[in-house]
């Protein structure tokens, strides 16, 4: 089975506003398009109601009520708000359980935007400087969204079969969905994003965010793959040791990682688990 074979029988995924996936096209001249970005947000205007009311929420706690987007950029800055509202038009889709993943309401949505926050956070600090660190979020945002897709499309025989071959085998989900189907969730993902005219760097980013391009130059799936991992391991979830690094490992190597700056880059992500449950509040 092929990953276009699995997405082309899915009948439910999450609708995505055309000013959303319209949005990401422009994040990587980002200095350049504002201007335009915030005329795309203004065209939604559910997009924008949803903006306003998290800007006005105790999530943020702001001393002055945001009438516009306008306002909303002067207080917040234009990439918080570009933030909140990549995660708004993408994380309404994420908050459904996925039994077959162990995925309990909102679970992957949280780990979704802790994953995006510790990849702009990496840019941030300069560990990758080949994007903006909208992109960066925005590739960290969508990196499991094939998941969606799978959940939805595969019998429960094929999800059975999947669990008891990672067990048999010992291998991990991705390599166990791989042999057994022929294809995986990041591939699966990466096919959804090529279909929506997603930019070409992020598909890359899905696809590859559990073996990342790390020759002749990090690419952008290297920094979605540490991402996730820290994602994990901020969660503390049973088996999030498989996701611990290793000195040796040739992505610690590459980005010169060490545990100083692995613990900070931790507590910073699970900062961001608490917010996303309380934006998840607020619009859910």
């Amino acid at each position: 089975m092929t990953a276009h074979q699995i997405v082309a029988r899915a009948r439910n995924l999450p609708r995505i506003s055309t000013a959303g996936l319209k949005l990401v096209d422009l994040l990587e001249d980002s200095e350049n398009n504002t201007g335009e970005a915030i005329d795309l947000i203004r065209s939604d205007p559910l997009l924008t109601a949803k903006l306003l009311r998290v800007c006005n929420s105790s999530a943020l706690g702001l001393a002055e009520k945001v009438s516009s987007i306008d306002q909303a950029v002067l207080l917040l800055g234009y990439n918080q708000v570009l933030s909140m509202v990549l995660s708004l038009a993408f994380g309404s889709g994420m908050t459904s359980a996925l039994p077959c993943y162990g995925i309990e309401k909102n679970g992957l949505w949280r780990h979704s935007f802790m994953a995006a926050t510790a990849a702009e956070t990496a840019v941030n600090r300069s560990l990758y400087i080949g994007v903006d660190a909208s992109v960066a979020f925005t590739a960290g945002l969508l990196h499991d969204i094939g998941k969606l897709v799978m959940a939805e499309v595969l019998s429960g025989e094929a999800h059975s079969a999947i669990h008891k071959h990672s067990e048999d085998e010992g291998l991990g989900s991705i390599e166990a969905e791989r042999e057994v189907l022929g294809t995986d969730h990041a591939e699966v993902g990466a096919c959804l994003l090529h279909i929506w005219r997603l930019p070409d760097w992020i598909v890359e980013a899905i696809a590859h965010h559990h073996k990342p391009a790390l020759e002749p130059s990090p690419q952008l799936s290297a920094i979605t793959h540490l991402a996730n991992r820290i994602a994990h391991l901020a969660e503390a979830e049973p088996g999030s040791e498989a996701y611990a690094f290793k000195s040796n490992e040739r992505i610690v190597q590459v980005f010169e990682l060490n545990i100083r700056e692995q613990d900070e880059w931790l507590e910073a992500v699970r900062k961001s688990g608490a917010r996303a449950m309380e934006l998840v509040q607020v619009v859910g």
